[in-house]
Order: C-alpha cells, then sequence, then structure tokens
C-alpha cells in the first residue's frame, strides 16, 4: 500500500522539494484508487515535465 500525502490535491502532480515521480502510470493508478481528481491538461502537463528532466 503507498503512503499518500499529495503537497497540492488541487493539483495532485506537484511535488515537494526532492520529489520526483518515477512511474508516471503507476502514481495515476494511485490517485485513481484514493479517488483523487484531476485534469488531462495536469496530467499532460506533468508528462511534460517529467520528459524534460530526462533529457
Amino acid at each position: 500500500m503507498y503512503n499518500c500525502k499529495i503537497k497540492e490535491l488541487s493539483n495532485p502532480f506537484k511535488m515537494r522539494k526532492g520529489e520526483t515521480i518515477v512511474d508516471i502510470e503507476k502514481y495515476v493508478e494511485m490517485l485513481k484508487r484514493y479517488n483523487i481528481v484531476f485534469t488531462d491538461e495536469q496530467y499532460k502537463n506533468a508528462i511534460k515535465e517529467i520528459e524534460n528532466k530526462l533529457k
């Protein structure tokens, strides 16, 4: 079971300093499991940020 402590419920993809999302698909599954809503725009922005960090 995941320990779910989200910085901002209005945008669950914002992370605290030093935190990163390693696997976006697993993170989205966890958000859905805990019934935490997010928009498609927030999801797409999170994917873009992760891709930019990998470059």
